[in-house]
């Protein structure tokens, strides 16, 4: 389980904000503020990852693309996470 969905099953929603910070939306203590401040990098390293997962599975969608090769499509966006959002933000308003 990762960061993201441990706050999430306290009750607390994140989200990516501008310059790479983080929101928090919920009921927040002083020591869940305290854990979303230490894990930030590895908190915002997970949005991005689901905004990825779900920017492919619009693009993958418009464009056919066999799931099978999902797996390398996201062995490629490892490499370069913020590369790909961009190239696949702009496919998905493509496809729309």
């Amino acid at each position: 389980m990762g960061a993201v969905e441990r706050f999430m099953r306290q009750g607390i929603r994140l989200e990516l904000a501008d310059d790479n910070n983080v929101r928090a939306i919920g009921t927040l203590t002083d020591d869940a503020r305290a854990a979303i401040k230490s894990r930030k990098p590895q908190i915002i390293n997970e949005l991005l990852w689901q905004e990825f997962e779900q920017l492919l599975a619009i693009v993958g969608l418009a464009y056919s693309t066999p799931t099978d090769q999902y797996p390398l499509i996201r062995e490629i966006a490892q490499s370069d996470l913020p590369a790909a959002l961009t190239c696949y933000r702009d496919l998905a308003r493509r496809a729309r």
